[in-house]
Parts: structure tokens; C-alpha cells; sequence
């Protein structure tokens, strides 16, 4: 019996989607690429110029005993965690513009909660509630790190 193979070039960016493809017909999907992890953040951005903090070696010098009890090692683990997920929200919403935004917030307790806003009421605020929802599945563990500043 002689059969017939056909190869297909798939796009680069996409992937066949196994759900609408049949034998007589391929669909094509554009890949999802939007970091679920902040590791998956960093390969996104190698090779771009990036600044950074090694986390593990956080110090606090020059202030006076008033400020030392403010500043403590624990307040600047969370504000490198409001500034990753800072960063992490800019790559998910690409600065697109959007009238409407739900926001991330944080209550007591480890709570997060979304809730409609403007888009300058919270530091994390997304176009659609879907946006916001997935972000947080991926990033609870940041944002509850970062909750008093959220």
C-alpha cells in the first residue's frame, strides 16, 4: 500500500491547535508567550539591558536609628516584589491603553481581591478581569509578598 506524507512548516510564533485542526484542515494558533513565572520574565528579557538587585544581599546604610526601624530587611523584600510584579504587569499589558481597569488589592490576612478602577487607583491594574485573574494564579506568592505596598 503506498501512502503520501505531507510536511507542514509551522510559523514561527504558532502552534497547530490540536482542538480546531482536523485531517483536511490545520489551524494555527499564535503561542501564548506571556511569562507565568518571574524566571520565565528573565529568559524573555536575556541578552536586553536590565538592572537588578541580588536579593540575597539586601543592606541598609547611612540612616539615622529613626529610619533604620522603618527600613528593614523585610520592607525591601517587599518592594522588590512590587517591583517585579510592576514589571511583570508592563510586559502583560504592553502599555496598552484602556479606559476601564480592574485592579489588584490586598487585604489583611494574605487576602487578594480585584475590584473595578481607574487605571492610575493601584499599582496593578489590567485591562480586562480575565488579565487580572490569570496574573494573579501566577503570582500570588508575589503579590502577598508585596501586600503592604499593594
Amino acid at each position: 500500500m503506498e501512502t503520501k506524507e505531507v510536511k507542514i512548516e509551522v510559523p514561527q510564533g504558532y502552534e497547530i491547535d490540536k482542538e480546531k485542526s482536523t485531517f483536511e484542515k490545520i489551524v494555527f494558533k499564535k503561542i501564548d508567550n506571556t511569562p507565568k513565572t518571574w524566571e520565565d520574565y528573565c529568559s524573555l528579557m536575556k541578552g536586553k539591558t536590565m538592572y537588578y538587585t541580588n536579593c540575597n544581599n539586601i543592606t541598609v546604610s547611612g540612616f539615622s536609628d529613626a529610619h533604620d526601624k522603618f527600613v528593614t530587611k523585610k520592607r525591601a523584600e517587599q518592594f522588590i516584589a512590587l517591583g517585579m510584579l510592576l514589571q511583570l504587569r508592563d510586559y502583560w499589558v504592553k502599555r496598552s491603553e484602556f479606559k476601564d481597569a480592574v485592579g489588584i488589592f490586598t487585604w489583611s490576612e494574605g487576602v487578594i481581591d480585584t475590584n473595578k478602577c481607574n487605571t492610575n487607583d493601584c499599582a496593578l491594574t489590567f485591562p480586562t478581569q480575565e488579565m487580572a485573574d490569570k496574573f494573579i494564579t501566577c503570582f500570588s506568592d508575589l503579590i502577598k509578598q508585596a501586600s503592604p505596598l499593594v
